[in-house]
């Protein structure tokens, strides 16, 4: 687990975390530990930190995850259409929502968890991070696709009606 201190909301929370980032961030501790910088145990001292101590930067943040999405193959489209490394938020919680909804839990008694878990002050927060997805709602592929055809007909459609009249 790793208690969050410092949030956008001044709201402490307590996040889960499973082994295999246990485990890194043990390692990122064991190194950081062995730096030659005043208190950096200190359990109030920032998590991240510059070779200076210093918590490191949003830009620094951003140059690491853009290695990292090249090092797995990720294509950076630039011009803040992503990926971008805020874009994890989102991912994380449409899938903790897909993850109960297979599970057979009902999601609208579980928003109020998420929201909370993510640090929202209101339900409204958390929404704007999820998504209607395909894979989670398959059912709604047909019925949307009926009534968007309607809404939206093709091209072939209008332009063919155009030159019939």
């Amino acid at each position: 687990q790793i208690l969050i201190k410092k949030t956008k909301n001044q709201r402490q929370r307590i996040i889960p975390i499973n082994p295999g980032l246990e485990k890194v961030l043990g390692q990122y501790v064991d190194n950081r530990s062995r730096m030659p910088i005043k208190n950096v145990d200190d359990p109030d001292a920032p998590f991240f930190i510059n070779h200076a101590g210093a918590s490191i930067s949003k830009g620094s943040a951003y140059n690491w995850f853009r290695k990292v999405l090249k090092k797995c193959g990720i294509p950076f489209i630039g011009g803040n259409k992503g990926p971008r490394l805020h874009d994890l938020r989102h991912t994380f919680a449409v899938h903790s929502l897909m993850k109960q909804a297979r599970a057979g839990k009902d999601i609208y008694c579980l928003l109020p968890i998420l929201s909370v878990f993510m640090g929202h002050k209101t339900l409204a927060g958390t929404e704007s991070y999820l998504r209607l997805t395909s894979e989670m709602f398959p059912e709604l592929n047909l019925q949307i696709g009926a009534v968007s055809s309607y809404v939206f007909p093709s091209l072939e459609k209008i332009i063919k009606e155009e030159y019939e009249e």
